[in-house]
């Protein structure tokens, strides 16, 4: 079974990363004397909206006395055993239920009294994706005050439901989460299973993750299938390379030397498209100027080397907005863009060929793809003492 499913939080404390959300939810079930008809937790996509959605509706549900859910009761355990057998719990998905008669067919299955737990629930998911029509009939349920049914929207794009909707539901705000919480939930997941690892690739996975709890578990289970998890594991998984190769444009840029600045570009734009490489240098420039929270000390002086490069952060900071807000840049346009960047970098004419390192080995195939390690730091000039020329 996935770890995703067999590792699901079932209680409060589980719940990684969503702190504030947490405590708010917590204190409304103990200490409110009613709750809104309709909750909407809004945030990111994997960040446990769904998970705490269930908690939820368990804690309302319950009827052994306890305000976040007993977990003994008989409406406990049937929602533990399988929560599609619960009789007052419907959990639907918006994609394929957002019309007028799907929202219909919901709110008149919600009218009959509770016969297991003490109230219903109906959490749709990907709630953002309703129509207008259906969002109308679920407007008179979230205002009555005899119907026993509780509404949990979840989406990631809150914005897109009514005004209507949102003055009537209570709201809780989940945010992406830190690298530092997905390294303590995957080293807890892999002890569990007996899975072999390394902090360096566990901490890859967490990076690589983006904030993502289900990404995070997804790619543990997945690089785990081969072996001890290590760097190494994780990049034949997924390709780590990007980031890479942004600050390696960046680091190309300070040295003057600007066609291997373009390959990289290049490489890039082939694997994944001109957009999503000036995305990735605007990241690395982003870490160059405040610096990287989940680096390692070795980055973290790289980065402070490379500042000194490009010390005027407004103008290099609006050409870069310029460049990541135009649709549909050509790959033969990243020269200008590297052009462009290459003006900001601070006394470029006094640099000397005897005081630049050589240029980094470049790839044989342009196109990005998996490599088993990192583009070392040594290999850039940028390991040794000297570090970047002054």
């Amino acid at each position: 079974m996935a770890f995703a499913l067999a590792d699901r939080p079932q209680t409060w404390d589980r719940i990684v990363g969503q702190d504030r959300a947490v405590r708010q939810l917590k204190a409304e079930l103990t200490q409110a004397r009613t709750l809104p008809k309709g909750l909407i937790l809004e945030g990111p996509s994997g960040c446990g909206k769904t998970t705490t959605a269930r908690l939820l509706a368990q804690a309302l549900m319950c009827i052994g006395g306890n305000p976040l859910g007993c977990g003994t009761c008989p409406s406990c355990k049937v929602f533990l055993d399988e929560p599609a057998y619960h009789p007052e719990f419907l959990m639907i998905d918006a994609a394929s239920n957002s019309g007028v008669d799907a929202a219909r067919r919901i709110v008149e299955s919600t009218l009959d009294l509770p016969t297991l737990g003490r109230t219903r629930v109906v959490i749709i998911d990907e709630a953002h994706r309703l129509s207008q029509e259906a969002w109308d009939v679920y407007l008179a349920p979230l205002e009555s005050e005899n119907l026993h049914c509780t509404f949990i929207f979840c989406t990631t794009e809150g914005r897109r439901i009514p005004k209507t909707i949102r003055g009537r539901c209570g709201k809780s705000q989940f945010f992406r989460v830190s690298v530092d919480n997905l390294m303590g939930l995957l080293i807890h997941l892999a002890e569990s299973h007996q899975i072999s690892y390394d902090s360096d690739g566990i901490r890859a996975i967490a990076k690589a993750a983006k904030g993502q709890v289900r990404d995070a578990v997804a790619l543990l289970e997945q690089v785990a299938r081969h072996g001890k998890v290590t760097r190494e594991a994780v990049a034949t998984t997924i390709d780590l390379s990007l980031p890479d190769q942004a600050l390696n444009t960046l680091v190309h840029l300070a040295y003057g030397r600007f066609p291997e600045a373009c390959k990289e570009l290049q490489a890039m734009a082939l694997g994944y498209g001109p957009g999503r490489a000036i995305e990735e240098v605007f990241s690395a420039y982003g870490r160059t100027v405040f610096g990287d929270p989940d680096g390692t000390a070795e980055e973290d002086r790289l980065y402070q080397q490379l500042r000194l490069y490009f010390p005027n952060v407004p103008e290099l900071t609006s050409t870069l907005l310029k460049w990541a807000a135009t649709d549909r840049v050509p790959t033969d346009a990243l020269p200008l863009f590297a052009h462009e960047l290459a003006q900001h970098v601070a006394c470029h004419e006094k640099k000397t060929p005897a005081s630049t390192p050589a240029a980094p080995p470049m790839r044989q195939d342009p196109a990005p793809a998996p490599s088993p390690t990192r583009i070392s730091r040594l290999e850039l000039g940028l390991g040794t003492g000297a570090g970047i020329p002054t």
